[in-house]
């Protein structure tokens, strides 16, 4: 069920539209939730675009995304939440 909104399809065309990888994957996060029962399931994504910019989100705490640059030491980000139990965005 919630294959079929094809979500990183999704988040690849609109960051072509020119839409930041982090708004891009809360767009299809959100639209996951109104059309599938994603309810007590961790849906989750990372987007990369080509000059290096990074977003990513879940519908649940506790998703990380492990990023590494060039010249910098790799980092582990906590993932924005979004949905029902976003009370929070993480840093």
């Amino acid at each position: 069920e919630i294959l079929r909104v094809c979500g990183s399809y999704q988040i690849v065309e609109l960051m072509r539209q020119g839409i930041e990888p982090n708004e891009a994957v809360k767009r299809v996060i959100e639209r996951i939730l109104k059309v599938a029962s994603a309810k007590g399931k961790q849906v989750a994504f990372i987007a990369l675009r080509p000059d290096g910019a990074v977003g990513s989100g879940s519908t649940t705490p506790g998703f990380q995304a492990a990023i590494a640059r060039e010249g910098k030491k790799p980092e582990l980000v906590e993932a924005p939440v979004y949905g029902p139990g976003a009370n929070t965005r993480p840093k």
